[in-house]
């Protein structure tokens, strides 16, 4: 859900679709939200409150990045970049 906001506030000179959200909305649980609240001791506002800084850190990441490749290079070929990336990513979710 939070994926289909972030995507639905981004600027449409971005074109981004239905799908960005979807992989934008698995990125943020596998990479941000997964492990905390999987290994979380606390409970109830704690749990919500840490999930929020996390989301939030994880979003604001997460833009900065589509403003450099969308708006400030994007003739670049950043694809090597995502890909080391998003393979970092799997791997410590998968592994951690």
């Amino acid at each position: 859900m939070l994926g289909g906001v972030a995507i639905a506030v981004a600027p449409a000179r971005w074109d981004l679709s239905a799908f960005h959200a979807f992989l934008l909305g698995g990125a943020l649980y596998a990479g941000a939200l997964r492990r905390h609240v999987v290994n979380a001791s606390e409970s109830g506002a704690a749990l919500w409150r840490g999930a929020l800084v996390r989301a939030v850190a994880f979003l604001l990441f997460a833009g900065t990045q589509a403003i450099v490749c969308f708006d400030l290079a994007p003739g670049a070929d950043v694809r090597g970049f995502f890909v080391i990336l998003s393979s970092w990513v799997v791997a410590e979710t998968a592994l951690g």
